[in-house]
């Protein structure tokens, strides 16, 4: 006896239908209970709330995408740097020599000479009026 794999169902297949069915009885058995429990008034109140409930999913869905698109942009906004300004390089020009000091000058005289001297850059790549 040989079995034919394309029409019988794999043991998965044949849980899964048990579990639907279960689940099916289950439900079923609940909303009868439910139903003779509850008044006509309150049946329509749980009716109701499941109903606006079910039609708001796809509001707070849509919403929530929403959202998420407009945060998205403004992140991208934020933080993605211009394509046309390239940064300024700053180049530090060293100081001059100093002249070679006769050996009958003090050292405060020295240093008064350096503390003169100014420091200067050059601005490359950046704008002319900063």
């Amino acid at each position: 006896m040989t079995r034919n794999s394309s029409s019988s169902s794999t043991f998965g297949q044949r849980i899964a239908r048990f579990l639907g069915a279960l689940l099916a009885i289950f439900m079923i058995t609940a909303a009868v209970v439910v139903t003779q429990r509850l008044s006509s008034d309150a049946l329509a109140m749980a009716t109701g709330a499941i109903l606006a409930a079910v039609l708001l999913l796809p509001i707070v869905g849509l919403c929530i995408f929403i959202m998420a698109k407009l945060w998205q942009r403004d992140r991208d906004r934020h933080y993605i740097p211009a394509q046309n300004q390239s940064q300024p390089i700053i180049v530090q020009v060293p100081m001059p020599m100093l002249p070679p000091q006769q050996p009958q000058q003090n050292i405060l005289s020295d240093y008064q000479q350096w503390d003169q001297r100014t420091r200067s850059w050059v601005e490359i790549g950046g704008s002319q009026n900063s």
